[in-house]
């Protein structure tokens, strides 16, 4: 194999693994809200309608992918997109994907305040409307 083709296949190689990791809709939700910020699993859990145990599951592979990072703050996990590559993927699926409506939604959000400011409320369309508008409508479970 050429070098040319030997470098092309390890770009195509890391593609397919940052489109494995966000296949799930579950994961593409996460990374979706991620995108736009730092969240707890509380606050993801709440937002996405996703159970604990499977939330738990979805952010463990998305951890071991490298995509996301964990912090502690007392009792809480707090979880960040660490991989550019899944933010731009994101950004091109919002712009094939959502309308200028929901892609105006999405981009005026802004980003989680601290813990103290946090609002669950306004966190009820915001960055999940992606994934919930292309799920056919309804929520991941």
């Amino acid at each position: 194999m050429t070098p040319q083709a030997e470098a092309m296949m390890k770009n195509v190689r890391a593609a397919a693994d940052l489109m494995k990791s966000l296949a799930n809709p579950n994961r593409l939700s996460i990374v979706c809200c991620l995108v736009h910020g730092e969240f707890s699993v509380s606050e993801l859990e709440n937002l996405l309608e996703i159970r604990q145990p499977t939330l738990s599951q979805q952010l463990a592979e998305l951890r071991e992918a490298g995509l996301v990072t964990t912090r502690r703050d007392a009792k809480q996990i707090f979880y960040s997109l660490t991989d550019a590559r899944a933010g731009q993927m994101i950004a091109a699926l919002e712009e094939i994907f959502c309308d200028d409506e929901t892609r105006s939604l999405l981009k005026s959000r802004s980003q989680p305040a601290q813990k103290a400011d946090r609002e669950p409320a306004r966190l009820a369309l915001g960055s999940s409307q992606f994934a919930k508008v292309h799920l056919g409508g309804r929520s991941p479970k």
